[in-house]
């Protein structure tokens, strides 16, 4: 007998010789628990679980929103191994860290065991109703294309291609505000969907900036966001989020030539040639790029640039 399930002796119901202490017990990933996990995976409340990829257009937005759906975004949610544990049988060694993120979160919220991936069993309730995922190459990458067919053919769960073709933008109120920069870069990409629903969306007030940010949210690690300062204006890819425009390759291009400008990309990224691009054409940028986890060079790098600039 675990130590857990020592532990449910002492409950109350211990004296109740028919009591079984297992029927209180959910099983997971994690092996057997209880509380929160239960809760979650029965959902009492029958909302259904939705989990979104990407940057799905605002109509489909509006329509979970409508349908009081609980979403999950499965390119923030939360995973409490390293990413790249549950996808070893899954993806090579050298590949995107935030593919690996995705996979890894759709595994955990699904609590699918991670012994061996492709013979997995799905244990509890599957929480999630559906999967929702925006897959143009333009908005996000290729290897969305693989991630819809990992889970259509493998994890057998409900899945919802869509295109963002949406160019009305919204707004790029946080991108150019003096929040920290890693505050920044979780309202932008684990929330935008919330201001859909607000009838006064949160709109932060601008600042002058001392440097930029260009790129995606250094999905490997957001503790890069440390050594900018405060006053960090941020472009690229992220800031089309923000828009919710994702597909908006104008948006996306743009740059200050005035300010000190990152250029920065997921090692492994195929937006990686057009950061380096991107950082030849800027007078005063720098192309860095990153796997999983903070290097000494590509701290030292970048802290060098930023001092070079007096930024900091």
């Amino acid at each position: 007998m675990t130590k857990l399930q020592r532990g449910a002796y002492n409950l109350d119901k211990q004296d109740d010789k028919n009591y079984n202490p297992m029927q209180d017990m959910v099983l997971t990933r994690h092996g057997f628990v209880q509380g929160k996990e239960k809760s979650f995976l029965q959902n009492p409340k029958d909302k259904p679980f939705v989990g979104i990829i990407g940057i799905p257009p605002k109509e489909v937005m509006t329509e979970l929103i409508q349908k009081s759906a609980i979403i999950l975004s499965l390119d923030m949610y939360k995973v409490d191994q390293l990413i790249t544990e549950p996808t070893d049988n899954i993806l090579p060694k050298a590949y995107c860290a935030q593919i690996k993120r995705i996979i890894a979160n759709i595994l955990s919220v699904t609590d699918y065991w991670t012994e061996d991936v492709m013979d997995s069993v799905l244990v509890g309730r599957n929480p999630i109703a559906e999967i929702i995922i925006e897959d143009s190459e333009i908005c996000r990458c290729n290897e969305m294309g693989f991630v819809a067919d990992f889970i259509e053919n493998e994890l057998k769960i409900k899945l919802r291609r869509v295109k963002n073709n949406d160019l009305e933008r919204k707004g790029d109120f946080i991108c150019k505000s003096g929040i920290p920069l890693d505050e920044k870069f979780g309202k932008i990409a684990g929330y935008f969907y919330r201001d859909i629903e607000k009838k006064k969306p949160f709109r932060p007030e601008y600042v002058k900036p001392k440097c930029a940010f260009w790129g995606t949210p250094p999905w490997g690690d957001f503790s890069i966001a440390n050594y900018f300062p405060d006053e960090t204006h941020v472009y690229g890819w992220t800031r089309c989020v923000e828009n919710l425009t994702p597909g908006d390759l104008k948006l996306e291009l743009e740059f200050d030539s005035d300010v000190p400008t990152v250029f920065f990309s997921q090692s492994f990224c195929p937006k990686a040639g057009l950061a380096s691009y991107l950082a030849g054409k800027h007078p005063r940028g720098i192309f860095i790029d990153m796997d999983i986890g903070l290097t000494r060079s590509t701290v030292a790098k970048l802290t060098a640039f930023l001092q070079l600039n007096n930024v900091i």
